[in-house]
């Protein structure tokens, strides 16, 4: 997962009154077993890698001694891919960037270091994104209730209080979902949860909008785009170091 970038000012080498600043990027690698990426706006800064089970264990020296053993190749790998990247840079086009727009260039542009078509990074790059916002739907009970809803109705407007007692009332969440102490009981609960989930919620095509009339009491549309909100899900989830990181 690719997180913001940070600046430091620290004092310049050799003075004691002038400062420099040192631009830092810190990527953050995260694992587990459980889904991490819930929100939308993390989600669509990560790169999701599910990992096969591993069946042959190895001790601690030798998952060491074996990395030693491949990083002169891991490394060369990744130069040749800043090289080629630094040089096509300046000729590549990206037309449909996402969030990480550098890095969706940086990437495009390395493409000829390791073999891949135009535009192949791009396109599973999407993809990676567009199914990682399905799990976080499905990792939340309150979008998983919008998202069934959406497989009966074709549309929701008025208060956020009555869509919530329209998910619990026609079932489209469980009892036992209902009293658990981490379900939305509150008018703002509703509308801070559709917030959080506004990006996710479009991939699966439904679209939510928030509006206050004169008396200034808040209104929520949703809206979904005319298919069963499930059929989004690709049919086809490519692993990501299987067709790009060959």
């Amino acid at each position: 997962m690719i997180f913001r970038s940070d600046n430091q000012a620290v004092r310049q080498l050799y003075t004691t009154n002038d400062e420099m600043t040192i631009s830092i990027k810190k990527p953050c690698l995260m694992n587990g077993i459980d889904e991490i990426a819930k929100r939308g706006d993390l989600v669509s800064r990560s790169v999701k890698l599910p990992l096969s089970k591993i069946k042959d264990r190895k001790t601690e020296k030798k998952v060491w001694a074996d990395f030693t053993a491949d990083t002169p190749s891991i490394f060369g790998a990744l130069l040749d891919g800043l090289v080629e990247s630094i040089q096509a840079m300046p000729h590549t086009q990206v037309d449909d960037l996402t969030r990480m727009a550098d890095f969706c260039r940086l990437s495009t542009a390395a493409s000829g270091a390791y073999g891949w078509d135009e535009g192949e990074f791009m396109r599973v790059y999407k993809s990676n994104i567009k199914n990682t916002h399905v799990d976080s739907l499905e990792s939340s009970t309150f979008a998983s209730g919008i998202v069934k809803m959406f497989d009966k109705e074709d549309g929701f407007h008025g208060r956020p209080i009555e869509l919530l007692e329209r998910l619990e009332e026609r079932y489209y969440v469980s009892e036992k979902v209902i009293r658990s102490a981490r379900w939305v009981t509150t008018a703002k609960g509703v509308v801070e949860q559709l917030d959080r989930l506004q990006e996710s919620l479009e991939v699966v095509g439904i679209y939510y909008e928030k509006s206050k009339d004169r008396t200034n009491k808040t209104f929520v549309t949703l809206t979904n785009t005319g298919y069963k909100a499930t059929d989004k899900r690709e049919r086809s989830r490519p692993a990501w170091n299987d067709e790009i990181f060959k």
